[in-house]
């Protein structure tokens, strides 16, 4: 009987009576702690000021958001419905440029040059003297429709038929965004185009100029009609 008696007392005390071990944490225990779940940090409750400002963010942003939202959708929202309705979507070649030939000495001998008005580059030539062994392409080409049933440039004679594959590169698109008056409004690039290989031979374009020459002046003098063009062993 009195030991159900102090029980209760020493129940009804613990409801009143907390030791401090019971509230601060121990070092010494802290490596017990699941750290993942937060088990043994005291938190500090966020700020009433640091929740104002950050809904006053939100509230600005919501703002610029609304805005420009009724922008598009009432004040330009019949020129953009006009606009996708009249405009097509097109996929165009982006026509990659074609490496460079060079002499042993970093003379250029075939390179690009931009053509106006033109998707493609023009392909020129160091002359004269060279055309045998540099060669010529053929350029991309068209059908009446405008697309093109060959979009590469090919390597037709001589060192540009010969590294065709290396020189060529690769053809990259874009999506092309035009009106009935084919006027283009927007474009994106979807695969940009990789540049072809250049190509350093062992020739020297100063000697075969100057044999060119020779061989030109001496056939000329002979009245021979023919002679005039003279091949190089060459090695890449």
């Amino acid at each position: 009987m009195i030991r159900k008696i102090l029980s209760k007392q020493k129940i009804k005390n613990a409801n009143f009576f907390v030791e401090p071990d019971e509230i601060f944490l121990d070092s010494k225990n802290l490596q017990n702690f699941d750290r993942q779940q937060f088990e043994g940090r005291i938190e500090k409750p966020i700020s009433k000021k640091a929740i104002f400002f950050v809904g006053i963010f939100f509230l600005l942003f919501l703002g610029a958001f609304s805005t420009r939202l009724g922008y598009l959708q009432i004040q330009k929202g019949e020129a953009y419905l006009n606009r996708s309705n009249n405009n097509v979507l097109e996929k165009q070649i982006i026509f990659s440029d074609r490496g460079i030939i060079y002499d042993r000495n970093k003379v250029e001998l075939a390179w690009n040059k931009k053509g106006a008005d033109l998707p493609t580059t023009i392909r020129t030539y160091l002359a004269p003297g060279f055309s045998h062994l540099l060669g010529y392409v053929s350029y991309p080409m068209q059908d009446s429709s405008g697309n093109y049933w060959q979009s590469e440039f090919i390597g037709k004679d001589g060192l540009e038929k010969q590294y065709n594959q290396s020189l060529k590169g690769e053809n990259g698109s874009k999506i092309v965004e035009i009106d009935a008056r084919k006027i283009v409004h927007s474009e994106n690039i979807v695969n940009a185009p990789k540049r072809g290989a250049d190509l350093v031979t062992s020739l020297d374009s100063r000697i075969q100029k100057e044999l060119y020459t020779l061989i030109k002046n001496l056939s000329e003098s002979n009245s021979f009609s023919g002679g005039q063009n003279i091949t190089l062993k060459f090695f890449p």
